[in-house]
């Protein structure tokens, strides 16, 4: 009996050490990824101007939502699958040749369509939206999907590093002046081809070969990943319409403040995605209740202390990043820094809960409430002329409590965390 227990014991203690490792990886990827744009934003915001500025941002904005196509809600579904099926390198490489074909597909389609409307319409600095929208090649050529799945994050670390690292310096070396702006798209696709091409390397060596996918095998795909593509395009709506529409009706001045408020928000919520995407494919494939319980405090509790240190500090942040010209975007990040403790809610009862679960239609219900609130309450703002940043800003946290208060109604009803859990981690 002693030495089943101790083995038990070392098992549980060896899958929480990996989870450990998962965690630090993305922890440094997190910060990474978040701080190097702050790192040049000082450098652009003086070099390019706030107009010139925001149009990049704009550009890199219309490009995202091509990508909500490209992605096809297949980061979900190809994490839970690779989860599942880690040992099966036929399966693996079936999911893999299948995704990645789609996802090409899209692309292509996508990029048809961008230049039939610039063909069509004077579009001012053309070029930059037709460079910006080969980011979108990123989410093709680094499946971090996979690397989750199998939970070996070090590899998605390494490689975001890498790229990141080679972006970040090529900014400061090609760009220069206003005429060099188109350079900052190109340095970026330089650095997404540099991550795809290492990031095969490693599928590789892990035994996974590209295959033709039949026809019959694309359509399971499709079907499976619909409610996650319908729920990521319900979700661009009201998550990055606010700089589309800032762009549109307060200029491209106002989209480069907003732009720094997002970025200083997002600072503090690095540990929830962090957590997020550690503990997903545990879920996944334990469906631990336990789990999810103690995931759920952790969460709620370390972004509430995240927002008040935000709250406190955020002038200086503002201050020493874009200079007294930008302290106007202080108000947006204390308003925008409530998405925090909020989104703790909703990522761990939706993403983290109703997915791995399997009530995708729940999901999508909800994604689809909260896009119905979104344009009702933009058709208010919009109705009475107050499109301002500050009304905008409001109306993103106003949405992601309908969406947490849905997740928590949905979780109940579905009686999942009520039930009988006997899985120890």
């Amino acid at each position: 009996m002693r030495k089943l227990r101790g083995i038990k014991i070392r098992e549980i203690w060896s899958r929480n050490v990996v989870l450990l490792s998962n965690f630090s990886y993305l922890s440094v990827l997190q910060i990474v990824t978040l701080l190097l744009p702050l790192v040049t934003y000082p450098y652009l915001i003086r070099v390019l101007g706030e107009e010139l500025y925001g149009l990049v941002i704009f550009s890199q904005v219309i490009a995202g939502y091509f990508n909500v196509v490209i992605s096809f809600g297949f980061s979900m579904l190809g994490a839970r699958e690779v989860s599942v099926h880690r040992e099966d390198k036929t399966k693996l490489s079936e999911i893999v040749s299948t995704i990645t074909f789609i996802k090409s597909l899209c692309l292509l389609f996508s990029f048809i369509v961008l230049l039939t409307y610039l063909s069509l319409f004077d579009v001012q600095y053309r070029w930059l939206f037709a460079l910006a929208f080969w980011l979108c090649i990123l989410d093709v050529v680094f499946p971090t999907w996979f690397f989750q799945g199998i939970e070996k994050m070090k590899f998605i670390t390494v490689i975001s590093l890498i790229s990141r690292g080679v972006f970040s310096s090529l900014v400061f070396v090609l760009i220069s002046s206003k005429d060099d702006v188109l350079w900052f798209p190109l340095s970026n696709l330089i650095g997404v081809v540099l991550s795809g091409w290492i990031s095969f390397y490693f599928i590789r060596r892990e035994g996974v070969r590209f295959i033709i996918p039949s026809v019959r095998t694309i359509w399971k795909y499709v079907q499976g990943s619909y409610h996650f593509f319908l729920s990521n395009v319900l979700i661009q709506v009201y998550a990055n319409s606010n700089k589309a529409i800032i762009g549109v009706f307060l200029g491209m001045g106002s989209v480069a403040h907003y732009d720094l408020a997002e970025k200083i928000v997002n600072l503090i919520r690095i540990p929830q995605g962090i957590l997020s995407q550690t503990v997903f494919p545990r879920i996944s494939a334990t469906k631990s209740v336990s789990f999810i319980k103690r995931t759920f405090v952790l969460s709620v509790v370390m972004n509430i202390v995240l927002y008040v240190l935000l709250f406190v500090g955020v002038e200086q942040v503002v201050l020493f990043l874009g200079g007294a010209d930008m302290l106007s975007a202080v108000p947006i990040v204390r308003i925008l820094g409530l998405l925090a403790p909020v989104v703790a809610v909703s990522n761990v009862m939706g993403i983290l809960t109703l997915v791995p679960f399997g009530y995708n239609k729940l999901f999508t219900q909800m994604i689809v409430i909260s896009v119905i609130s979104y344009l009702l309450m933009f058709a208010v703002v919009w109705g009475r002329d107050n499109v301002t940043l500050y009304s905008l800003s409001f109306i993103n946290v106003s949405v992601e409590v309908v969406v947490s208060i849905i997740s928590v109604c949905f979780v109940y009803k579905s009686n999942i965390l009520w039930k009988r859990n006997t899985i120890l981690l």
